[in-house]
């Protein structure tokens, strides 16, 4: 539930910049015009870098996301474009521009362009906005309540058959409306569970298991591999990945076609 107020919160605030002044400070809003402006003119790693840092204060919404993926994609980083495409696309999945670049980096990568295999009810509510949904719901319900109260009192009511109708009506919102809020809270927790990230460096050898030597050999390359041990596959700069979990430097993925094994944590970037 705390996961799911923040989230709240943050909805509040998720939006392109611009939008909503009050929540936005103005340090920010300069950072975000310095970065179009540098996009506008060619500099894209100067507007990579300043939507960068509206993003480490904190801050996201798909328009922030998306123009870091053009970005990237424009300084021929397919991997980091790729995320935040990715990014962009989980807080606004309808987007047909966001899936059209999305389209455009996967077609840059040799990685696999087939979204990773879920269950049904993971696959369902993954585009799920969960704090909009449980925002309506509690607002349905308390409406449904008000509504039910109200009428509950009304003595001067055209027939006591209308009237019934009426309360039924409203506690019928109400129900509604607490069935909503329980969807937003599960999807919420079934989206925690359904941790993905990017691979952004290209050819990561996945092994098996990481040894000793291993880990010690990620802190300061991320894509070390002990000596003597044979990687499992390689996985290209694009792909993305189920993140499963995690072990002094190295992280347990699984890959689109269901193979898991474990790589360098900064070869990735979670989405």
């Amino acid at each position: 539930m705390a996961r799911l107020l923040l989230l709240l919160l943050a909805a509040l605030t998720a939006f392109p910049m611009g939008a909503h002044a009050v929540s936005v400070p103005d340090s920010l809003h300069e950072i975000w015009h310095d970065g179009t402006e540098a996009y506008r003119q060619g500099r894209y790693a100067q507007a990579a870098s300043s939507y960068e840092t509206i993003a480490n204060a904190g801050y996201e919404s798909a328009s922030l996301f998306y123009n870091l993926g053009n970005a990237y994609f424009r300084l021929g980083d397919v991997g980091k474009a790729i995320r935040f495409y990715e990014k962009a696309r989980r807080l606004r999945p309808a987007d047909s521009r966001i899936a059209h670049n999305l389209d455009m980096a996967r077609s840059r990568s040799e990685a696999s362009a087939q979204d990773i295999a879920r269950g049904g009810i993971s696959r369902v509510v993954r585009g799920w906005p969960a704090p909009l949904m449980l925002v309506i719901g509690l607002a349905l319900w308390a409406l449904g309540l008000v509504a039910v109260a109200w009428l509950w009192r009304k003595e001067e009511t055209d027939d006591v058959l209308q009237r019934r109708w009426y309360r039924r009506s409203a506690a019928a919102v109400a129900g509604i409306g607490l069935v909503t809020a329980g969807l937003a809270i599960g999807a919420d927790y079934l989206q925690s569970l359904d941790q993905r990230a990017v691979v952004l460096v290209d050819r990561v050898p996945m092994h098996a298991t990481p040894t000793a030597a291993e880990a010690k050999g990620a802190k300061s390359d991320s894509t070390a591999v002990a000596e003597g041990v044979e990687p499992d596959t390689v996985l290209v700069e694009g792909t993305v990945v189920l993140l499963r979990s995690e072990r002094e430097g190295w992280t347990r993925v699984e890959d689109p076609t269901g193979r898991t094994g474990w790589i360098p944590s900064p070869a990735l970037g979670e989405i």
